[in-house]
C-alpha cells in the first residue's frame, strides 16, 4: 500500500457528522451487525448466520435512511451488484440443490448481508474512515488475544490442536481466518504507531505486537505472506525519516511473532498448558507496548519533508536497523514457506498444498458435468462424497471454484467479478485514507477466498464488506 500522500490516516482524526442521529444509529446498526457475525461463533452457526443477515438488513435500510444517494451509488458499484446477483442465484438454488433449502436460503441471506454491509459501510465512510478502521482493529485485537489464551490453555474450539502444536482460532474457531483477519489490520496498526499520539501509539503497538503473536502461532502460510507483502509496502511508500521508524515498527512485529512461535509454536504435548504459556505470550505483547514508547521518542517523525531533527539516526544506525528488520522479515518469509510439522492432534498435517488439490479437481469436476446450473448451493461436500471424490470436505476452499461447482458458469463469473471488484476498488483508493487503512482487510480476504473457505465464515466476510464499502465510497468520493 502506498501511503506517502495520506493527510489524516494515521491521525486518528475522527470528525464529527453533520446530521449526527442518522449517521449514529445507522453506525451502530453496522457495528452490532459486525461485532454479532465475528463474536458469535464466527458467524458459522445457523444461529449467527440468521442474527447477522437481518442485522445486516437493517443497516442497510438505515444506511438509506441516513445518506440515500451514498448508498444508492454503493449499491450499483461492481462488487456490491455481483454479491446481490450471486446471493439471488444461491437462493434460485435451492430448487435443484440436493442440501436441506433452508441452509441455501440461509446462505443466500449471508450473501445478501454482505452486499447490505458493503453499501452500509460506504454510507459510514463519506463521513471518516479513520472511526471504521479503529472499530475493526480493536475487533479483531479482541479476537486475537481470545485465541492466544485460547492456545496457551490448550482450549478448544477457540484454539485447534493441529500438526502437534495449538494454534489460536479466536471466535472464529479456524486458525487461518483469525490469521488473515489480524493480518488486514498490520499496516493501519503500525501506521497509528508512527503518526498517532503517544497513548494511542502505544495501543496500537499492544494490537500489532498481538497481531504478530497471532500470525507466528497460526501455521497460516497464506496469511504470513501477505504479512510480508504488506510490511514491505509499509516501509517503502514512507521517506525520510518517517521510514527509519517505520522499520523500528516491522521490526518489533516480526519480533513479537518468532518470540510467540519460540515459546509456545512448537510441538507439545495435547490438554491444557498452565498459566505459563499465557504468561510468556502475555510478557511479548507487553514488552513491545513499553519498547515502542522509547522507540518513538528516540527517532520522531519529522513534522515536514524537509525538517530534519537532531535526533534522528545516523546512517549508519539506520543500515543496522534496516538489515535487522530486512532478517525479520526474511524469518517470517521462512515460517511462511516451512513445511508443516507433523505430530498428533485434532488433525495432522495434510501436507503442503493442505489437499486443496483435491478438492479444487472435484469442485472442477462437479462443475464439469453440470455446467449451466451446477449442482446447488451448499451442495459441494454432498456430491462429492457421493461421487466418491477423495477428497470430500465440506467445502472446495476456493470461492470461483465452488461457484462453478455449486452454481455453474454464471455463479462462476459471479464471483470472479466479486474479487475482480474488490481488487478494482482497492487499487482505485490506493491513495485515500481508506485504501491505507482498510484496502489490506479487502486484498487479505479476496485472496484468501481464492484457496480457503472463510468465505463461508460471516464474521470474516463482514470484515471484508466493511472493508470494501469504505473503498467504494472513497473511490466514489474523488473528483472526476
Amino acid at each position: 500500500m502506498r501511503v506517502d500522500r495520506v493527510s489524516e490516516a494515521g491521525r486518528l482524526v475522527i470528525q464529527p457528522p453533520r446530521d449526527a442521529v442518522p449517521a449514529v444509529v445507522a453506525g451502530c446498526a453496522l457495528a452490532t451487525a459486525v461485532a454479532v457475525a465475528v463474536l458469535i461463533g464466527g458467524g458459522f452457526s445457523a444461529g449467527s448466520r440468521s442474527a447477522f443477515a437481518g442485522l445486516a438488513g437493517l443497516s442497510l435500510l438505515l444506511a438509506a435512511w441516513a445518506a440515500p444517494p451514498v448508498a444508492a451509488a454503493a449499491a450499483r458499484s461492481l462488487p456490491v451488484a455481483a454479491l446481490t446477483a450471486l446471493a439471488a442465484l444461491t437462493a434460485c438454488s435451492a430448487i435443484w440443490s440436493p442440501a436441506e433449502p433452508a441452509e441455501v436460503l440461509r446462505w443466500s441471506m449471508v450473501i445478501a448481508g454482505y452486499a447490505a454491509v458493503a453499501v452500509a459501510a460506504a454510507a459510514a465512510a463519506r463521513r471518516g474512515t479513520t472511526g471504521i478502521a479503529v472499530f475493526l482493529a480493536g475487533l479483531i485485537t479482541l479476537c486475537g488475544l481470545w485465541g492466544l489464551l485460547a492456545a496457551a490453555a490448550g482450549d478448544a474450539p477457540a484454539a485447534a490442536r493441529i500438526g502437534g502444536s495449538w494454534r489460536p482460532a479466536g471466535p472464529f474457531e479456524y486458525p487461518p481466518a483469525l490469521a488473515i483477519a489480524s493480518v488486514s489490520m498490520l499496516p493501519a496498526l503500525q501506521l497509528w504507531m508512527t503518526r498517532a499520539r503517544a497513548m494511542p501509539a502505544a495501543l496500537a503497538a499492544i494490537a500489532a505486537a498481538t497481531a504478530g503473536a497471532v500470525l507466528g502461532l497460526a501455521h497460516s502460510r497464506l496469511a504470513l505472506a501477505l504479512m510480508v507483502v504488506f510490511m514491505i509496502s509499509f516501509v517503502v511508500g514512507a521517506s525520510g525519516g518517517e521510514r527509519r521508524l517505520r522499520l523500528a515498527a516491522t521490526l518489533l512485529v516480526c519480533a513479537a511473532a518468532v518470540a510467540s512461535f519460540a515459546i509456545a509454536g512448537g510441538l507439545r504435548g495435547g490438554g491444557p498448558q498452565g498459566s505459563g504459556y499465557a504468561l510468556g505470550l502475555g510478557a511479548v505483547i507487553i514488552l513491545a507496548a513499553v519498547a515502542w514508547t522509547p522507540i518513538r521518542a528516540r527517532w520522531p517523525v519529522p513534522t515536514e519533508p524537509e525538517e530534519r531533527s537532531p535526533r534522528l539516526p545516523r546512517p549508519t544506525r539506520v543500515r543496522v536497523l534496516a538489515t535487522v528488520a530486512i532478517l525479520g522479515v526474511a524469518g517470517i518469509a521462512g515460517l511462511a514457506f516451512a513445511p508443516d510439522r507433523s505430530g498428533a492432534g485434532i488433525q495432522p498435517s495434510s501436507g503442503v498444498d493442505h489437499g486443496r488439490i483435491g478438492e479444487w479437481r472435484a469442485a472442477v469436476d462437479i462443475g464439469e458435468s453440470e455446467p449451466l446450473l451446477g449442482a446447488g448451493a451448499e451442495s459441494y461436500g454432498l456430491v462429492a462424497a457421493s461421487e466418491g471424490a477423495r477428497s470430500a470436505t465440506l467445502y472446495a476452499h476456493s470461492l470461483p471454484l465452488e461457484s462453478f461447482a455449486e452454481l455453474g458458469v454464471t455463479g462462476l463469473l459471479l464471483s470472479l467479478l466479486v474479487l475482480a471488484g474488490t481488487a478494482l476498488a482497492a487499487w482505485c483508493a490506493r491513495d485515500t485514507d481508506a485504501g491505507v487503512l482498510l484496502g489490506p482487510a479487502a486484498i487479505a480476504f479476496a485472496a484468501a477466498s481464492l484457496v480457503d473457505w472463510s468465505w463461508h465464515l460471516a464474521g470474516s466476510g463482514a470484515i471484508w464488506a466493511v472493508a470494501l464499502g469504505a473503498l467504494i465510497a472513497a473511490v466514489q468520493g474523488r473528483p472526476t
